[in-house]
């Protein structure tokens, strides 16, 4: 039903959790956050430049901790380390796992439409924002916000991050 010939306002398709890595916002969907946690001071740590950063114990769990300046490819904001653990869970039925993101803050939880998400625009590097997990930009008010596909993000040579390589020989 429409009043006064305009349509009714789009319905929210989506929650997302918005938060910040390197200044710029960037939104998951809200359904796949476990929990928030702060940063550990000392995360145990892996190789450095690698993606996986360390891993937490969350009440008896490994959660490996995914950087997201290193996986965007961005440089941290400097004499700024990420604050803040985002707990997602990543995959989908018996696959899933518990993965922790490492943020620079939280901004909120921000409903967004299906019209006010768009591709991300192609600047030449398509395919490396695809295979970091870009599923588009969405527009709420004067925000930009880049919208994440939680398991593309974490998806490095068809696995999880922090998943175990088999020690299984290909066949």
């Amino acid at each position: 039903m429409t009043t006064h010939g305009k349509s009714p306002p789009p319905r929210p398709s989506a929650q997302l959790l918005t938060f910040l890595v390197a200044e710029q916002e960037y939104g998951i969907d809200l359904g796949r956050v476990q929990e928030i946690e702060a940063f550990p001071a000392r995360p145990r740590t892996a190789e450095p430049g690698a993606p996986v950063r360390g891993a937490i114990n969350l009440r008896g769990t490994l959660v490996p901790i995914v950087d997201l300046h290193e996986r965007f490819r961005l440089d941290p904001v400097p004499g700024r380390p990420p604050a803040t653990v985002v707990v997602v869970r990543a995959g989908r039925g018996s696959g899933a796992r518990l993965v922790g993101l490492a943020v620079d803050a939280i901004t909120g939880v921000c409903a967004v439409a299906d019209d006010e998400v768009r591709p991300a625009p192609d600047l030449g590097g398509a395919a490396m924002l695809i295979a970091v997990g870009v599923f588009g930009v969405a527009t709420v008010g004067f925000r930009t916000i880049v919208v994440v596909d939680v398991d593309r993000l974490l998806a490095i040579d068809g696995r999880c991050c922090g998943e175990p390589q088999s020690s299984a020989a290909p066949s």
